[in-house]
């Protein structure tokens, strides 16, 4: 079976909201990319519009969301749009932002899905960059563990079992969902943020959100949602899945595997695929060491001078 081709969007389209955290106007705009570019963010409030590229490197240190940093310049709020471009299996896009923080609009990534459906699909004349899980990896913080195990090669199953034995409104739900199978955009993207009535007191007294009330956003309490109803019976366990596939996109290739969460958030999504990197990186210096040689002994010799150091080179693995 051949490769898949890697898609962008056909026609640019532009959301306007505001922000979650901020309560800041923000207009965004998707616009096609070409291959290999990926997704880049591009603050074009600034007087020198900065792009920054959704890339773990990238990741600045934040509460409760994913954000990127270049330099002096960010993105805040970054995962659910991330989420609805990897959702709808699109690996280049350029996305331009007229302020620091995404839109929030519901809490969720359905907004953004529905302008990439207006934005059509297009594929490009290049292959999807995979990387496929062939060993097992773990990471853990306090009673939360995040695994991603080898699996389907041509899929990213996802099981998460969230745990809110305190909040019996929510309780426990274990929801699995396969990326790039499942529909993304009816079982996934409109599942919202959701926030225990007192975090969502505590948030606001800190003029967090201040703009927002409970028919904005998911806020539960002892009795359930207020001023509001669940979307889906295990909406929170959904919506954690809709974090964790943007959170994953950080890794700029489409993984395939199997990925088990329990209680976890951004904090260890990101180590995780900290980790992803690092193994691709150990698998791509290992297939150099050991692949064929750009120049053997005998080039090398006609090439270098054949005195000390240079006696020391017996063969050239790269040249950059």
């Amino acid at each position: 079976m051949s490769p898949a081709k890697q898609k962008t969007i056909e026609r640019p389209v532009e959301v306007t909201g505001t922000g979650l955290f901020s309560g800041q106007t923000c207009r965004l705009r998707f616009a096609p990319a070409g291959a290999d570019s990926g997704v880049t963010f591009i603050r074009t409030d600034l007087p020198a519009p900065a792009r920054i590229s959704a890339d773990i490197s990238n990741v600045g240190k934040r509460a409760r969301r994913t954000s990127l940093i270049n330099g002096t310049v960010q993105v805040e709020t970054v995962e659910h749009v991330l989420s609805a471009v990897s959702g709808m299996g699109i690996d280049n896009v350029d996305i331009e932002v007229s302020a620091a923080e995404i839109p929030s609009f519901d809490g969720s990534a359905e907004p953004f899905v529905e302008a990439l459906k207006q934005a059509g699909v297009r594929e490009l004349d290049a292959d999807q960059r995979v990387l496929v899980i062939d060993e097992p990896m773990t990471v853990s913080n306090d009673d939360s563990t995040l695994a991603a195990l080898p699996g389907p090669e041509d899929y990213l199953d996802i099981v998460y079992d969230l745990d809110y034995s305190e909040a019996p409104s929510i309780g426990r739900q274990v929801v699995a969902f396969r990326l790039d199978s499942d529909d993304f955009a009816t079982k996934i993207a409109p599942a919202r943020t959701f926030s225990l009535q007192a975090e969502a007191v505590e948030m606001q007294a800190r003029g967090v959100g201040a703009h927002l009330t409970p028919k904005d956003v998911l806020v539960v309490g002892p009795d359930g949602p207020i001023d509001n109803a669940f979307r889906f019976p295990d909406e929170c366990a959904r919506h954690k899945i809709c974090d964790l596939v943007g959170d994953l996109a950080l890794l700029g290739r489409h993984l395939r595997g199997r990925i088990v969460a329990h209680k976890t958030g951004h904090e260890n999504n990101h180590a995780l695929v900290r980790k992803l990197v690092k193994s691709l990186a150990e698998r791509q210096r290992a297939a150099t060491v050991t692949g064929e040689p750009v120049m053997d002994i005998r080039k090398v010799m006609r090439l270098l001078p054949h005195r000390y150091p240079f006696l020391m080179v017996d063969r050239i693995i790269e040249l950059d």
